[in-house]
């Protein structure tokens, strides 16, 4: 019986520090993981600064002042701080450099409204397209956003299926006579008429 009752409090104490250890471990492995995650953020920034700077002529200074706006942005829009460069960036390479900042707030605005995950390239290359085609101001270029959420929310389409589609047509739409509003509506009409993978696969001519 003693050496029982001795051999139980060992097992007892092996437990013990078994989850002691175990917990302890937990957190030194959590640890490392943020500080790895951390250290693989700043690398993915500075990429995408660097992207960046390659279509802007920005000093030093001013550099700063962007990406401390940025992340002003990313917060206000909870995003990260690299989504906003990244849009930045892709709106500079369209010809938005003084408007870069404000047109990728919006950007990321529509990847938090959209119903599907969209990329921050197919956000703004979906903004960039719809300006180019229908003479829409940076100023404006909401409005384009609030278009597309209408729809989506009062017809039987997505705002991805709408994001898809609307760039591959909108030039050609323009040049026919046709604002973004009819657009969108004759692209919601095809939608209703096809499922869905024939919608994403379809050539306009």
């Amino acid at each position: 019986v003693q050496n029982a009752k001795q051999h139980t409090q060992g097992l007892s104490e092996i437990m013990q520090k078994f989850t002691t250890w175990s917990i302890g471990a937990a957190v030194v492995n959590k640890t490392k993981d943020a500080i790895a995650d951390m250290v693989q953020q700043v690398f993915d920034l500075d990429a995408s600064l660097t992207e960046f700077q390659k279509v802007t002529d920005l000093s030093e200074t001013e550099l700063d002042r962007f990406v401390d706006k940025s992340y002003e942005t990313a917060d206000a829009v909870a995003r990260t701080g690299r989504e906003a460069v990244d849009a930045a960036t892709e709106f500079s390479k369209a010809g938005y450099k003084d408007q870069a900042s404000d047109l990728a707030r919006i950007a990321l605005l529509y990847q938090n409204i959209a119903d599907e995950q969209v990329s921050t390239s197919d956000a703004t290359a979906l903004l960039v397209s719809q300006m180019k085609a229908f003479n829409v101001e940076a100023e404006d270029a909401i409005t384009i956003i609030d278009q597309i959420n209408e729809v989506s929310n009062n017809f039987s389409v997505s705002s991805s299926d709408l994001a898809t589609a609307i760039p591959k047509v909108s030039a050609t739409m323009a040049q026919a006579g046709n604002s973004m509003s009819e657009t969108l509506a004759l692209v919601t009409a095809r939608n209703g008429n096809n499922d869905r993978t024939s919608f994403q696969s379809s050539t306009w001519t």
